[in-house]
């Protein structure tokens, strides 16, 4: 017997979700791989520009999503203003 899906492919289909690894890189990664599953446009940021480009270069690879990659310290507003 199969188990239902708790959310349906492309639940976010309308939505952009950012993901940032304050919390850490790999949870991070994770949230923003299930939102591209899930059919929502990521957006992802952090301190790293290596880290943030090998995340979305591997998002490519194997979901084929184009993400979208910003470099900013999340932790100070000042920092992170547009």
């Amino acid at each position: 017997m199969q188990e239902a899906a708790m959310f349906e492919t492309g639940l976010f289909g309308w939505q952009c979700a950012c993901s940032s690894p304050a919390a850490g890189a790999v949870s991070a990664a994770a949230i923003g791989y299930r939102y591209l599953e899930l059919g929502a446009d990521l957006v992802i940021c952090g301190l790293r520009e290596a880290v943030l480009a090998e995340t979305a270069a591997a998002f490519k690879a194997e979901l084929d999503a184009e993400v979208e990659t910003h470099v900013c310290d999340v932790r100070s507003a000042e920092v992170s203003k547009p």
